[in-house]
């Protein structure tokens, strides 16, 4: 590595710091990790602890012999970055306009975003005309001059075009992509910890003392088109090899994210598995799955019992869902904040910032019944 490629590091580690210390979000006293700000950064070992000793002799930190490295009791405020004022934003979405605020998810990230923003606050949208079928990853094409004039800087929504995204972004448009985060992405992004959703959902029956437990979602496949679905089945099968218990492709029904292949599989699926409860990708495949199951002789949650890795739906056929919940109001605010950090100091690497979800059980999940 060059000197300057050193020294570049180093900037960049610092100012993320910084940032973090600057939104709170990590309180004065803090112990940090210096290999997860090493993985959030793509810095070096010698580049961050040398970003550390200079943060140290600027007083936002306090490094401790044989302890560990803290953020400092009490930060100096000259250091504190004050966020811009943000009133112009950009919505940027594969989603037509009026499917995005007829959708749950997108309205309510929406909601979040206008609250965040400084009155009299502008949102201007970036999206496909009316009448069109578009894919999840077909973006519209957008003018940069277009997006300068018009807005401070983009939230992207419903978008995973990966390699747009990061045109917009290497062309100095600042932009924050609500969940979704490749590997290789220039974007910053706040996400929903999907994964955590999964594991927490599977968990939750498992400590039931489910043994025999499904999956209804997405199967797995090489490149989803919506990388939350593939998380979510991870987190569950995670939780299962935990807990000890046999997995196999046959322990997932892949929906083809279709209501209608749910009603058309789930009886064959059912016979022939016999599980005594499922974990849904969506609560939105709930109602559908509790009727079938009611076709089929099978109560919920008496014979069969039922988690969601998402909130889509609160209820199912009349009962509360069993379900991790997610804030997506805060999703949209969250989104604001990092987007005014942005433009705070632009040379800081991409940041993301993850959301946790909080698992409820309700009433559509059971002690398992002794056989």
């Amino acid at each position: 590595m060059s000197e300057a490629d050193f020294l570049q590091q180093v900037r960049g580690c610092k100012e993320h710091l910084r940032m973090q210390i600057a939104r709170a979000e990590f309180p004065e006293g803090t112990r940090l990790d210096e290999a997860q700000l090493r993985r959030e950064t793509g810095a070096t070992v010698r580049a961050v602890r040398a970003a550390l000793s200079d943060l140290a002799r600027e007083g936002l930190i306090l490094r401790k012999r044989h302890v560990g490295t803290f953020v400092a009791d009490r930060l100096p405020a000259a250091n504190v970055t004050v966020l811009p004022k943000l009133r112009s934003v950009g919505l940027l979405s594969s989603r037509r306009q009026e499917v995005f605020i007829s959708d749950g998810f997108c309205s309510k990230v929406l909601t979040g975003l206008r609250l965040a923003l400084q009155p009299p606050a502008q949102v201007t949208w970036f999206l496909h005309e009316h009448g069109r079928t578009m894919g999840v990853d077909d973006l519209p094409l957008v003018d940069l001059d277009a997006i300068r004039r018009a807005c401070q800087g983009v939230v992207a929504v419903e978008a995973y075009n990966a390699s747009q995204l990061n045109e917009l972004s290497r062309a100095g448009v600042p932009l924050v992509v609500v969940d979704f985060a490749p590997p290789l992405a220039a974007f910053d992004s706040v996400e929903v910890d999907h994964f955590q959703a999964g594991y927490l959902a599977t968990r939750h029956l498992l400590e039931l003392g489910h043994r025999e437990i499904a999956y209804v979602g997405e199967g797995l496949v090489a490149q989803s088109t919506d990388p939350t679905w593939q998380a979510r089945l991870n987190g569950y099968l995670r939780a299962m090899v935990e807990a000890g218990q046999a997995v196999s492709p046959a322990h997932v029904m892949d929906t083809q994210r279709n209501l209608r292949v749910v009603a058309e599989r789930l009886p064959a699926f059912d016979a022939r598995r016999r599980p005594s409860a499922y974990v849904l990708c969506t609560g939105g495949f709930a109602d559908a799955l509790v009727q079938v199951l009611a076709d089929l002789g099978r109560a919920v949650p008496a014979q069969v019992s039922l988690a969601a890795a998402d909130s889509a739906a609160y209820t199912a056929g009349g009962a509360v869902l069993s379900q991790a919940r997610v804030d997506y109001e805060m999703l949209g605010r969250n989104a604001a904040r990092v987007l005014a950090a942005r433009l705070a100091c632009k040379a800081m690497p991409p940041m993301r910032n993850l959301l946790p979800v909080l698992f409820a059980p309700g009433q559509t999940s059971a002690p398992c019944a002794k056989a």
